[in-house]
């Protein structure tokens, strides 16, 4: 909803997609949950104006 606004305070272009997620709480201890491959974050991830 924001990303119009948000990429033009950044200075990001059309071509890149501005993405965060957030993950808050505990992790609870005795249920099952599945651990995904992830690729390494300098594959995936620009960080512009830093």
């Amino acid at each position: 909803m924001y990303r119009r606004t948000v990429g033009h305070v950044v200075g990001a272009g059309n071509e890149l997609a501005l993405f965060c997620g957030v993950s808050l709480g505990y992790e609870k201890e005795d249920v099952p949950r599945l651990r995904t491959v992830r690729a390494d974050m300098a594959e995936t991830v620009s960080f512009v104006g830093v």
